[in-house]
C-alpha cells in the first residue's frame, strides 16, 4: 500500500504566531529583541524587519549586533517552520530601498521538510544564555565537529582556538569590554533589556583563565554577513543545547586578518570574529523576559 503524502494546510495567523513566538526566543545583544515581523497572507510570506526603536546606538552604532540577533531569530523561525512540515525559503535583504527589511521567508508546503532543522525545535525552548558557573570539561571531538558543521551549514566558521591563543583572545575581549560601555555599572555582556533586575543570588559565568571557548566568524563584514552569523550562531547554540552543553556569549567583534588557527588548514582563516562563545557543562541558564508576539507581529 502506498502511503498518502503529507498535506500541510496553508499558514494562517495562528500558525504564524507560533513561528514568531519561536523566533522571539533567540538571543540578542543586551536582550534588546530588535525585531518585528509582518505576515503577508497573499504571498504566504513572513517579513523580518529591524525594529529601530530597539536599537542600541551607543554600543552598536553599525547595527552589527542588531543584525546578528535578527539572524538568530530568523533561524528559529526556519526551525519552527520545518518542525511544522513546511519548507521555509529565505531571501536576505530582499529590498535595497528598505534597509530595515532584513529577510523574507516564503512558507511553502512540502512532503519532505528539512529534518536537520526540525529536530532542533525542542532545543529552542530549552536554550538560555548561562550567567552561572560553567564547568570547563573537555568537549568531545565528535561534539566539536557537530558544532563546526552547524556553523558551516549556515555559511560561517566556528573556530576552537588552540590553548596558546586563549589568553590572547581573553585579553582582547577584556580590552573591548573595558572601553566604550556607556552605562555605569552595566554588565559587559548580554543582560536583561530595560530595568528588569537580575535574580538575587544569580552568579555570572565569567570567562576564566582557561575556558573552553569558540569563535564565530565570517570572511566579510557586511550586513548580509551579520545575518549569516546570527543564523549560524543560533544553529550552534541549539546543537549545543541538544548535546547537553550550556553557553554564555560575548557579542564582541574583532579582526585578526590572515590568522590561521590550526596548522595545515588554509580554509580556517576568518578575518571577522563576531562572537565569543564559552561552552561547557553546568546548570542551564534562566529564561529572560520576552516581548509578547502581539507587540512584534503585524498581519496584513
Amino acid at each position: 500500500m502506498t502511503e498518502a503524502p503529507m498535506t500541510v494546510a496553508l499558514p494562517g495567523t495562528s500558525t504564524v504566531t507560533t513561528l514568531v513566538e519561536a523566533a522571539c526566543a533567540a538571543p540578542s545583544l543586551r536582550n534588546a529583541q530588535p525585531w518585528k515581523f509582518r505576515f503577508l497572507h497573499d504571498s504566504r510570506s513572513v517579513r523580518l524587519y529591524a525594529d529601530s526603536e530597539r536599537r542600541l546606538p551607543h554600543i552598536d552604532p553599525e547595527q552589527r549586533g542588531l543584525h546578528i540577533g535578527c539572524g538568530a531569530a530568523l533561524f528559529n523561525l526556519r526551525v519552527a517552520a520545518a518542525a511544522g512540515g513546511r519548507d521555509p525559503i529565505v531571501w536576505l535583504l530582499p529590498d535595497r530601498s528598505d534597509p530595515t527589511l532584513l529577510a523574507e521567508v516564503r512558507l511553502t508546503t512540502t512532503d519532505h521538510p528539512d529534518e536537520t532543522l526540525a529536530r532542533l525545535h525542542p532545543a529552542i525552548a530549552r536554550r538560555h544564555t548561562s550567567r552561572r558557573v560553567i564547568h570547563d570539561d573537555d568537549i568531545p571531538a565528535t561534539v566539536r565537529d557537530t558544532l563546526y558543521d552547524a556553523a558551516l551549514r549556515e555559511g560561517a566558521r566556528l573556530i576552537f582556538p588552540d590553548a596558546q591563543y586563549v589568553r590572547l583572545i581573553l585579553q582582547l575581549v577584556r580590552d573591548i569590554e573595558s572601553s566604550g560601555v556607556p552605562e555605569p555599572g552595566a554588565p559587559s555582556r548580554e543582560r536583561d533589556f530595560g530595568t528588569v533586575p537580575m535574580v538575587p543570588g544569580r552568579s555570572r559565568a565569567p570567562f576564566d583563565d582557561r575556558p573552553r571557548i569558540a569563535l564565530l566568524g565570517t570572511a566579510h563584514n557586511r550586513p548580509v554577513d551579520w545575518l549569516t552569523a546570527g543564523q549560524a550562531l543560533e544553529r550552534v547554540l541549539l546543537e549545543s543545547t541538544q548535546d547537553g552543553l550550556v553557553t554564555s556569549l560575548a557579542f564582541q567583534p574583532f579582526q585578526w586578518p590572515g590568522l590561521r588557527w590550526t596548522e595545515g588548514d588554509p580554509a580556517s582563516a576568518v578575518e571577522h570574529i563576531h562572537m565569543v562563545l564559552h561552552l561547557g557543562h553546568g546548570p542551564q541558564g534562566y529564561p529572560t523576559p520576552r516581548r509578547p508576539v502581539s507587540e512584534v507581529l503585524e498581519v496584513v
